[in-house]
């Protein structure tokens, strides 16, 4: 009986050593690495996006693998919506027996992503589908809870031909990591310089924008958004304080260059000049108000020459319908068509829907010159 009883133990042991001895060598051989592989394969084609990897190795040190030659296609697209030079992983098994990781880091390494529209507003995304939900409560193979991403030299390109709109987001740095002592929120930062927007032929070059927030599931605390164009110069902060409805509060600042608004929207409207405008937007959805000012000096617009001019008073609207009210537009001087005035003022509101508007109010003006 004793016997019978070591020969069991000891086939046991043995067992369970060939098993580890399997394992360990399935993980030097490169099974972590074909396990990872798949698991992004699996996931991407549940998306209808084929994947191609063309090579994938463990690095020297245990827990890191990096694949190269990324390409990303949308459904049977002969031409990649994205490729991606490198990724770089660092991950934890948490089970040999099992299948599962933890991952640590993820790198994405010059990647380059692709969307177009053409002519009827069909786009290579209509091929990608999210996946449907299974149901239940099963865990996934991969663990990305701690997982701290990085994204460098990223580019972003867009065309839409219907609407002869051209764009590209180069230089782009992207990190989300989990914020210290918040396990629910992540800290974003991203970045990105010398991009372009092309609009009727019209193009704005270097285009700048930095972007640092702390983001969870429902909303958003926004440090700073800084938006630098030729254009002017667009910087935000506050919150959104829910994803779902969309509700927002934010407090705004902002030069903007009439004479190059100009050159894009109407190079025949004659703008010129420099202008700020500053204050509070808030909305949820579609709804929004706007309470601030709006101050320029030495504009021109359409012939018409502008000095002292500040706008005041809140704006509602929801959607394409707006309303001004309670505020006062004043300017020092007004010259136009050898007219000259000083001191214009009005007071009143103006409603309109999209470029329809009706203002109703009184105009007064101090002394006048001309005619």
């Amino acid at each position: 009986m004793k016997k019978r009883v070591r020969i069991v133990i000891v086939s046991t042991v043995a067992l369970v050593a060939v098993a580890v001895l399997a394992l360990f060598v399935w993980y030097q051989t490169g099974g972590a690495a074909r396990l990872l592989k798949s698991r992004v394969v699996a996931s991407l084609a549940e998306m209808n996006i084929r994947a191609e990897i063309a090579d994938s190795d463990l690095a020297l040190r245990p827990g890191s693998v990096r694949f190269e030659g990324v390409k990303l296609y949308p459904g049977s697209d002969s031409t990649p919506i994205a490729t991606i030079d490198q990724i770089n992983v660092t991950f934890d098994i948490t089970s040999l027996w099992s299948r599962t990781v933890e991952l640590k880091t993820v790198e994405l390494v010059h990647p380059v992503v692709n969307i177009t529209f053409d002519e009827n507003g069909l786009s290579n995304l209509d091929a990608i589908k999210m996946p449907e939900s299974t149901g239940g409560d099963a865990e996934s193979p991969a663990n990305v809870q701690a997982t701290i991403f990085t994204l460098r030299d990223g580019q972003f390109n867009y065309g839409d031909k219907a609407n002869r709109i051209d764009g590209s987001v180069t230089n782009l740095l992207l990190s989300v990591a989990p914020k210290a002592g918040e396990p629910l929120q992540r800290r974003v930062e991203a970045s990105f310089s010398g991009s372009k927007l092309t609009v009727n032929d019209r193009e704005v070059p270097e285009i700048g924008m930095q972007l640092a927030a702390d983001v969870s599931e429902t909303g958003a605390q926004v440090e700073n958004v800084e938006l630098t164009t030729p254009l002017g110069v667009v910087k935000l902060a506050g919150t959104v304080s829910s994803w779902a409805e969309m509700t927002y509060d934010f407090n705004v600042g902002s030069t903007i260059s009439m004479d190059r608004i100009g050159a894009i929207i109407d190079p025949a409207a004659g703008l010129s000049g420099g202008a700020t405008l500053n204050g509070h937007v808030s909305g949820t959805g579609t709804k929004y108000r706007f309470d601030g000012e709006l101050a320029g000096n030495d504009l021109l617009v359409s012939g018409a020459r502008i000095d002292g001019l500040k706008i005041t008073g809140p704006v509602e609207g929801d959607d394409s319908a707006y309303a001004w009210g309670a505020g006062q537009v004043v300017a020092s001087r007004l010259t136009m068509a050898g007219y000259d005035v000083s001191i214009v003022n009005f007071a009143g509101r103006v409603d309109g829907t999209g470029l329809n508007a009706v203002a109703n109010g009184a105009f007064t003006a101090g002394a006048f010159r001309g005619g």
